[in-house]
């Protein structure tokens, strides 16, 4: 599945407390991302993208939408 990252606030890093990856300075708004895996948990689902060891808050991304001509 391809996601697009949709940005987070400065609010949403500071209550993640550390759980997950801060994206800022890692991923951008114009590329689409492919993931690796998804990790489900009880409040929680992180996802792993292609080429990134990081572990991301899944309410980061939306389903990208690839056009093909």
């Amino acid at each position: 599945m391809k996601v697009r990252y949709v940005g987070i606030s400065d609010e949403q890093v500071k209550f993640w407390n550390g759980r997950y990856s801060d994206p800022r300075k890692i991923l951008n708004l114009e590329t689409i991302y492919e993931i690796e895996s998804v990790n489900v948990g009880r409040s929680y689902t992180r996802i792993k993208l292609v080429g990134h060891e990081e572990e991301f808050s899944s309410v980061i991304f939306e389903k990208a939408i690839i056009e093909t001509l």
